[in-house]
């Protein structure tokens, strides 16, 4: 037996003895009873153990693969067997958009992200779908429009790239067959990582706001069939919000909340930024005086926030001496108070809830060149060992890609 597959033997024994020893159980329990997923894990252990010398682009395909199985398992257990799923509407009963636009997303014929399976969908559904990302792609369907770019997230250069789009949506909005149709726009951009990866939330967030802002009118023209969506995070939660209890078959399942903590302080902080300058955009846009209010709350938020991504650069961490910056709980009250706007403007925004962990690539990567870098200290050695563990570590609170794109319909 491998040292990946003793690594994997133990993890998945820890995990499903917790029942037997009175210990509560996680989604972990529940997802390891899956013999697909399991057999997909084990088959990925037994392989041959990767050297330096391997070429890093053929094993980062070999994690993406098995996070394409894993996904597809996942997502047939949560249809069946996850209650809150039983009643969620399908993408071409949530859409029918006339035109949609894509802001940080791709057509994939095999998805491997929650935005490639959002825009899958959409192409379904859609006249015409805009995509805009970093990649060049081709053989897209008629229905898609790609604009590759890299300046989203640069400040202040990004705002004519969104606007640009957004220009080119209206007008195939407004010459369609069916002008009357909706226009929906999705948000879908979010760092954890790279350089300066918090601070470019924010100035992707403000491009974006800026550029809606610049077609005011036409949005205002479009009325009730306008609407933002945004990816969300579970990440924006409050630091005291409780674990989820479900119940599955007979077992009472701990679902730990995934939420503002002190070492993704910094990454949460910057998505709520960004819902907040987009929130803002739309009472610009849509609002009237009685919103003024709102608006003053909006941006004195902002410039909090603001303040305290510039300053802490790439240190994601929650430092509590830090008397300048934005406090634990001041974060989590922006947090809470956010339930509030997104209601108010619930006609023109929505951001998408309940996204805990997701494989996708924005993992992938990392933790493929970490494994080659901590594999001595992280898992005897082992690359694939360090990959798995990251993996069965984190199905306690994962979902799959496909449920995460379905809750922006």
């Amino acid at each position: 037996m491998s040292s990946a597959s003793k690594s994997l033997a133990k993890l998945v024994k820890d995990i499903m003895t917790d029942k037997e020893s009175g210990k509560a159980i996680t989604l972990s329990f529940w997802r390891l009873q899956n013999p697909v997923i399991l057999s997909h894990l084990e088959e990925f252990a037994a392989a041959p153990e990767w050297t330096d010398k391997d070429d890093r682009h053929r094993v980062l395909d070999e994690v993406h693969r098995l996070f394409i199985n894993i996904n597809a398992a996942m997502w047939e257990q949560e249809v069946k067997l996850w209650p809150r799923l039983k009643d969620a509407k399908t993408p071409d009963d949530a859409s029918n958009d006339d035109v949609a636009v894509v802001f940080g997303g791709k057509y994939a014929s095999s998805p491997l992200s929650v935005s490639e399976t959002l825009v899958r969908h959409l192409s379904g559904s859609c006249s015409k779908v805009y995509t805009v990302s970093r990649s060049v792609v081709d053989n897209v369907p008629s229905s898609v429009i790609h604009i590759p770019t890299t300046k989203l997230d640069e400040d202040p250069r990004g705002t004519d790239d969104f606007l640009s789009v957004l220009e080119d949506a209206l007008k195939e909005r407004a010459g369609s067959s069916s002008s009357g149709g909706k226009m929906s726009v999705y948000f879908t951009l979010g760092q954890h990582k790279g350089i300066n990866p918090f601070l470019r939330n924010v100035h992707a967030a403000t491009n974006f706001a800026n550029a809606l802002k610049r077609v005011a009118p036409q949005l205002q023209s479009v009325g009730s069939l306008f609407k933002v969506v945004l990816t969300g995070t579970d990440a924006t939660l409050p630091s005291t919000h409780p674990d989820a209890q479900v119940i599955i078959g007979e077992d009472k399942v701990t679902v730990p909340t995934y939420k503002i903590s002190p070492y993704n302080f910094v990454y949460a902080m910057s998505k709520l930024c960004q819902f907040y300058i987009v929130a803002d955009a739309i009472v610009d846009i849509f609002g009237d005086g009685r919103r003024a209010t709102l608006s003053n709350e909006l941006k004195h938020a902002i410039q909090k926030m603001r303040a305290h991504i510039v300053a802490a650069g790439e240190d994601g961490a929650y430092h509590e001496d830090d008397e300048d910056g934005v406090s634990m709980e001041e974060l989590d009250e922006i947090s809470k108070k956010w339930t509030d706007i997104r209601r108010e403007l619930d006609a023109h925004l929505k951001v998408a809830e309940h996204i805990s962990i997701c494989y996708t690539p924005l993992h992938a990567k990392p933790w493929t060149d970490a494994a080659f870098v901590k594999c001595e200290d992280e898992s005897d050695g082992s690359p694939r060992a360090y990959v798995l563990q990251q993996i069965v570590r984190r199905l306690k609170n994962a979902i799959s890609n496909e449920q995460a794109a379905r809750a922006h319909f």
